[in-house]
């Protein structure tokens, strides 16, 4: 019968925490990237909430609503396409924010005398 070595505690135990370590590190960057999910809603003359804290490389998604009337959103700098919301029909709109600072969004759709002032903020911060 012919034997064969038996490999070492030390042979084994490298390559198995070598492979934990890929599996937590792929593990934590999954977790960070995970997009983050707000609801917001568009009303008369007025976005709910008016100010959105986002965080640069980091991909965000709101939910918009509208009970009445017609609204839009749209922003070159976020990467948001020109975008309607209609009356209960949830709209999804899905940005990564490329550098920090404050970008204003305004209402991209003509929906009455208050809509110049029709805007939210999007603070992005590292």
């Amino acid at each position: 019968m012919r034997r064969f070595p038996l490999p070492s505690a030390g042979t084994l135990l490298a390559p198995m925490l070598a492979l934990s370590l890929v599996a937590l590190l792929s593990a934590a960057i999954r977790a960070d990237d995970a997009p983050v999910a707000i609801s917001a809603s568009a009303e008369t003359f007025a976005f709910t909430p008016d100010k959105i804290v986002a965080h640069a490389r980091v991909p965000l998604t709101i939910e918009l609503t509208l009970t009445a009337g017609v609204h839009g959103i749209a922003s070159d700098e976020l990467g948001i396409p020109t975008t309607l919301i209609r009356p209960h029909r949830p709209v999804m709109v899905s940005f990564t924010p490329k550098t920090t600072g404050d970008v204003v969004v305004h209402c991209a759709f003509v929906c009455g005398i208050g809509h110049d002032g029709m805007a939210f903020t999007v603070h992005v911060e590292p």
